[in-house]
């Protein structure tokens, strides 16, 4: 994970490479964990929310989002 740029905040950070990761599953994943250590909630949920569009059945973004897959759906 990338460390923040000089001069910019977490908010401006997340939005940029959030538009860069938009089909990008790992790299939305990713940015959801980085968003969540940088106490950024709403913007974790929009990339796991984000990653369940791409695939419904990815349990790291449908457990992050506290949802349980039962039997693979």
């Amino acid at each position: 994970m990338r460390t923040l740029e000089r001069g910019k905040s977490a908010r401006d950070e997340f939005d940029e490479r959030f538009k860069r990761a938009q089909d990008d599953v790992v790299a939305l994943v990713e940015l959801g964990a980085w968003a969540t250590s940088e106490q950024l909630a709403s913007e974790a949920r929009k990339c796991y929310r984000r990653v369940v569009q791409l695939d419904p059945k990815h349990e790291v973004a449908q457990l992050a989002l506290g949802n349980v897959l039962y039997k693979g759906e």
